[in-house]
């Protein structure tokens, strides 16, 4: 018996090399799309909005919490001139929060132009963020 499950847990074909043609960029395994069908025989499908998921361990609730604010991103998180040290704790933190928040929404607002919904949310699961392109 024990032959018996041998021989039906090994593969008939030895496993084959991955296809590497396929453009692994497209893999996007943090990230969740929500469709409407249009009618239920029709196989077409609108976006309605992206969800994208960030890990709640680097992106903390209190990370976006400070880090959510009307700012210029460019300005004040890309190029900012100096950034503080560990001889000040909270504005360290709040840079921290900033730079993990700016890049979080940037990425999420990349994937809704590049999809096309109108909407979209930022998830860590303790921390929703909604996000509107108008």
């Amino acid at each position: 018996m024990a032959e018996e499950v041998v021989d039906r847990d090994t593969p008939s074909t030895p496993p084959s090399t991955p296809d590497h043609r396929l453009d692994l960029n497209q893999l996007r395994p943090d990230q969740i799309y929500i469709y409407r069908s249009d009618n239920a025989s029709s196989t077409r499908r609108t976006m309605i909005y992206i969800s994208e998921y960030k890990t709640p361990h680097k992106l903390t609730a209190p990370h976006l919490r400070l880090g959510l604010r009307p700012m210029n991103i460019y300005k004040e998180v890309v190029n900012r001139k100096t950034i503080p040290t560990s001889v000040d704790p909270d504005a360290r933190f709040q840079y921290h929060a900033e730079k993990l928040t700016a890049a979080a929404i940037t990425q999420t607002y990349h994937y809704m132009i590049e999809g096309g919904p109108e909407y979209g949310l930022l998830t860590t699961g303790e921390a929703v963020v909604f996000l509107k392109i108008d």
